[in-house]
């Protein structure tokens, strides 16, 4: 009986024309970064599920996130996103490493949720992610992140009419919802009917805060997803507030594409400040590219007094290169360059192989790269040469073994070039 070749439901195999748009994009983004001097990280893809309790929505771990029992009577989970795993290995070099850690990674995650295009039960994410003191400029930081996501769509060539950063501060929003009188419970809620707005239609959204709030709350809710500015509500403000309006301000005098919205709260517990999403203006996808915000406290679960903040972003590798694809923006090379398509004429043997190794060392030193193919007919041969990608041919035979000699030909020119070995 055979075995089926399929996958489980929502995994992915990834063949090499796919694995080559993953490496393009790994490839572009590790440029940008190395420039930042950001540094590369890697963490288990299995942890104990204690570290994502704590801080995760219960959403993800209830509905979304693979759990079981390992071997040893322990609760664990694939991770389903990194920023947990990240606070728990940087805790334990926190206090000797110099601040800030610029950080990225690029692992597998795995979320047991609808699988949709763009977005599979197992994917990999870029994350990126600075650490620094709470007495940093965090000003500064938060800024460096709608620069670094500028960065990142100009490597790809992206305009900013064809993308929009919305962002809002859960800091800011926390306290209009205190002096509104909003209780704990009732912040929650709120949160939560803002990340859902978009998803539920209009009549049930009705429905859900006439349950839950008075009509006095209502009229703030409604208003909270109107307003264009933060300073469009009166609040008593403090140091973080002033430091909120300040980057408000500044992104809005100094970018065309990125804008307020207290609609955006995202739905992880640990954000505590300012959190944004990543929009496609110019495509057919109508979800958010990526996201990501400050975290003020997930080094403290492991450090007393850690006093660390954090803040980066995650981004699903598929989705971006659904929307570059979408965008015309997905530019892989398709020819190699200095590819040699070696082709053989008749079944290598004896002191051949020898002399079919000394040749691959020599045409290697000249930096060309190879392809050996298997024994074919010079038509056959000239009919898998395109598939491979390569620009040139060569072919190998007895007389080829004899003289020591080949002929390389350039198959864009028809230029032939004679090499000995």
């Amino acid at each position: 009986m055979l075995l089926s070749n399929q996958t489980l439901k929502g995994m992915v195999d990834l063949f090499p024309e796919e694995m080559q748009k993953h490496l393009y994009f790994e490839n572009k983004i590790s440029k940008v970064l190395k420039q930042l001097s950001y540094l590369p990280y890697e963490t288990p893809v299995l942890e104990p599920i204690d570290i994502y309790l704590n801080k995760s929505s219960r959403e993800l771990i209830e509905e979304q996130a693979y759990c079981f029992e390992d071997r040893g009577n322990r609760k664990v989970l694939l991770r389903p996103e990194l920023t947990p795993s990240l606070a728990r290995m940087v805790s334990k070099i926190i206090k000797k490493e110099s601040t800030p850690l610029k950080l990225y990674s690029m692992p597998k995650c795995y979320r047991y949720e609808r699988p949709q295009k763009g977005r599979m039960r197992e994917f990999r994410q870029f994350n990126l992610d600075i650490l620094s003191s709470i007495d940093d400029n965090l000003m500064m930081r938060n800024l460096e992140i709608f620069f670094i996501i500028e960065k990142i769509f100009s490597a790809f060539k992206v305009l900013p009419s064809q993308y929009k950063v919305v962002y809002n501060n859960r800091y800011w929003m926390q306290k209009v919802l205190q002096q509104n009188d909003f209780t704990p419970e009732e912040i929650q809620k709120v949160y939560f009917l803002l990340d859902r707005k978009d998803k539920i239609a209009e009549e049930q959204l009705k429905k859900e805060l006439q349950e839950n709030f008075n009509s006095q709350k209502m009229t703030l809710f409604k208003k909270l997803i109107s307003i264009k500015s933060p300073h469009d509500i009166k609040i008593t403000t403090d140091k973080k507030i002033e430091e909120f309006y300040f980057i408000s301000d500044y992104l809005s005098k100094n970018y065309s594409n990125i804008f307020f919205s207290s609609s955006i709260v995202r739905g992880l517990d640990y954000y505590t400040e300012i959190v944004f999403e990543v929009f496609a203006e110019s495509s057919e996808i109508n979800r958010s590219l990526f996201g990501g915000g400050r975290y003020d406290d997930l080094l403290d679960n492991y450090l007393k007094k850690a006093n660390i903040s954090g803040i980066g972003f995650g981004l699903g590798v598929d989705i971006f290169l659904l929307f570059l694809e979408q965008i015309n923006k997905l530019k892989i090379e398709q020819k190699n360059e200095r590819k040699i398509y070696l082709a053989p004429i008749q079944k290598i043997i004896g002191e051949d192989l020898k002399k079919v190794f000394d040749l691959k060392n020599k045409l290697l030193l000249e930096n060309y790269s190879l392809e050996v193919a298997e024994k074919s007919n010079i038509k056959n041969h000239f009919q898998k040469v395109e598939k491979k990608n390569s620009s040139f041919i060569c072919f190998i035979g007895e007389k080829e073994f004899l003289e020591k000699k080949v002929v390389i030909k350039n198959l864009k020119t028809k230029e032939e070039r004679e090499f000995f070995f």
